[in-house]
């Protein structure tokens, strides 16, 4: 006698913009195979934008490197107090030389710091092209670059002031060697994108049919903001089919724009169904299972009409009468 299968997990979709969630189960694992209304056929994806994808990206990263800039700028200011404080030509009452000097370089630390993780945040939304080598390498390493200049000088004038007290310039010595290090260790992007990955996934993306949109009505051209992706919490990779073997038992499934998941980290495609050949493309894979997903992810996102769910329906019960008339024809011919 055989064992009752595994309880289907009940997931749970989170769009990444709106924040609206949506719980639903996975797609059957087997339905009757067939050519989904809601995906364009092989060989009529839509090409792809790159001036547009590019100029989206830029639009989209810049409030971010404003921000980095301008507390970049503001933890300098901090460094230049603090160097003018040592010197003498400012004066602060209250606290104690030492007490001061460590409060400029705590927040010279924390607003690099902070300022770093904007500047990576953007360099994820909107990478640099390795086509020019040094722009390249400034802009993936401007947050240690920045952390030299915000720490370097007044490290120099710590050790070389003979006029401050041994314990101050020790202490602070200290506190600012290993601030350096730690801003320059967060400044690091251990896992950088560049314009070119962002281009060729996009590209991949559209050809291998994942705007979720007819033929009739799906545009000549699109960017990463018309293309749906899924990610999970712990997950490095993104997602086109919701319905992938990869992430069909997680329980909480975010879902955004090709666009969202790079802002996410998720720069690398799933081998299953985000890489031509893989056995769950949306194309290729089980027709009926992803459109079943597709409308569950529906209700997310708000973006799937009353047209396109019922001809996900009329194509369901269309496949199932054809299945039922080839097993009456089969029949027929045996008997």
């Amino acid at each position: 006698m055989a064992s009752a299968g595994k309880p289907p997990v009940e997931r749970k979709f989170v769009d990444v913009r709106s924040g609206k969630q949506a719980s639903g189960q996975p797609a059957p694992a087997q339905a009757p195979a067939a050519q989904s209304p809601t995906r364009p056929p092989e060989g009529s994806a839509p090409a792809v934008d790159l001036d547009a994808e590019h100029a989206n990206r830029k639009a989209a990263a810049k409030p971010f490197r404003i921000v980095a800039v301008i507390l970049w700028i503001l933890g300098i200011v901090c460094e230049i107090v603090g160097i003018n404080f040592i010197n003498g030509n400012i004066y602060f009452p209250r606290f104690s030389q030492q007490t001061w000097l460590i409060i400029w370089l705590v927040l010279d630390f924390v607003l690099v710091v902070i300022g770093s993780q904007m500047w990576k945040r953007a360099n994820h939304i909107n990478p640099p092209s390795e086509a020019n080598k040094a722009e390249y390498w400034l802009q993936t390493e401007a947050g240690v670059i920045v952390a030299i200049i915000a720490f370097a000088p007044i490290i120099f004038v710590l050790l070389n002031d003979k006029k401050l007290d041994k314990k101050t310039r020790q202490i602070c010595s200290i506190i600012a060697c290993v601030a350096l290090a730690a801003a320059g260790i967060s400044g690091v992007d251990f896992h950088p994108a560049t314009q070119e990955d962002y281009d060729a996934a996009v590209q991949s993306a559209a050809q291998l049919g994942s705007t979720g949109q007819s033929t009739t009505t799906a545009p000549a051209t699109v960017t990463s903001n018309d293309i749906t992706a899924y990610w999970t919490t712990f997950g490095r990779v993104y997602h086109l089919n919701p319905n992938c073997q990869a992430i069909k038992n997680s329980a909480t499934i975010y879902s955004g724009s090709l666009a969202d998941a790079f802002a996410a980290k998720r720069s690398r495609e799933c081998e299953f169904c985000a890489r031509a050949g893989g056995s769950d493309v949306l194309p290729t894979a089980d027709k009926v299972a992803a459109d079943l997903a597709a409308k569950s992810d529906s209700s997310v996102t708000n973006v799937s009409n009353d047209a396109s769910v019922a001809a996900a329906s009329s194509y369901a019960s269309a496949a199932t009468t054809t299945a039922a008339t080839t097993t009456a024809a089969t029949t027929k011919k045996a008997a």
